[in-house]
């Protein structure tokens, strides 16, 4: 070559002249020379050939964020997203399921039925059953009634919407029953226990 170029190197950015191996004597490292500058063919099949028998040395270019795999990848990515989250929504809801069935009256009732029965073994104990002024709690604890043997429920609760089993007596028949969802006395959705059997 007729002139000596100074080359920098992109690792240490230590300066030197171009020689027909373009490796930096600072750090060692391999520094690409632009143009007429490079090594000649057979020098860098043999340098190629160095390097891969180094393990842990790689011929392959990075890529960066703008290359054609960084693209394929995040595409990738967001699929795999979709699927999940497809599988998340179908698993909570599946096509063509039926709504979820309110627990709530189902269970009010099974509450009013275990209430008329414990209302039915005050009466055969005492004789009659509660008064309206002690109401279900009579119950749960003895409001000094002669006979009473209770508990005859061990807790009283309020129904699944939050409000208390509506209870009175009149000519001497029980009137219970729960407001229902609405909380509405005397609605179409008012739940009563059911009946028991005559004996």
């Amino acid at each position: 070559m007729g002139h000596a170029v100074k080359l920098r190197c992109p690792y240490c950015r230590g300066t030197f002249e171009n020689a027909k191996r373009s490796r930096c004597p600072r750090c060692g490292k391999h520094v690409r020379v632009p143009g007429k500058l490079r090594e000649d063919a057979a020098e860098r099949t043999q340098r190629r050939r160095k390097s891969a028998r180094r393990p842990g040395l790689t011929t392959t270019p990075a890529r960066g964020l703008g290359g054609g795999r960084s693209s394929l990848t995040i595409s990738a990515i967001l699929a795999v997203f979709l699927v999940l989250g497809g599988l998340l929504i179908r698993s909570t809801n599946p096509s063509g399921a039926a709504a979820p069935v309110d627990w709530r009256p189902a269970h009010a009732q099974d509450e009013l039925n275990v209430l008329a029965k414990a209302l039915e073994l005050y009466k055969e104990d005492c004789g009659h059953y509660p008064p309206v002024e002690d109401g279900l709690l009579a119950l749960v604890r003895d409001p000094g009634t002669w006979g009473w043997e209770g508990p005859y429920v061990t807790l009283m609760r309020p129904d699944p919407w939050g409000e208390r089993y509506q209870y009175s007596v009149t000519n001497k028949t029980v009137i219970l029953f729960c407001a229902g969802i609405d909380g509405r006395v005397g609605t179409a959705d008012d739940i009563t226990p059911t009946p028991l059997p005559e004996p």
